[in-house]
């Protein structure tokens, strides 16, 4: 079965290790995330290094929220999402220089 999610704001936060937030479209739940998770999700930022490790935070943000004046309840206006935060085998010098072609 194939789970659709929203990938947002890829930033490098050092040399080995990288962070994005993820938001679900059709799911509700990444929980730790698994290696072939994190994998997709780096390909998918074009990032091909592989992970040696990661951590999944839960937030809830009214940043990600899509209907903000709709009258639903709290829970569609500061929508759920997750904070991942990478740990890679080699370092992001490909992807920093490719930024900044």
């Amino acid at each position: 079965m194939a789970y659709v999610f929203n990938l947002w704001n890829l930033y490098q936060t050092g040399e080995y290790s990288c962070e994005f937030d993820v938001t679900p479209a059709d799911l509700s739940r990444i929980k730790d995330g698994t290696d072939e998770f994190i994998r997709a999700c780096l390909a998918a930022f074009n990032v091909m290094n592989e992970p040696a490790g990661w951590s999944v935070t839960p937030f809830r943000s009214y940043y990600y929220a899509e209907y903000i004046e709709s009258g639903r309840p709290w829970e569609g206006r500061w929508d759920i999402g997750w904070t991942v935060r990478v740990t890679l085998r080699l370092p992001l010098a490909t992807y920093r220089q490719r930024l900044s072609e």
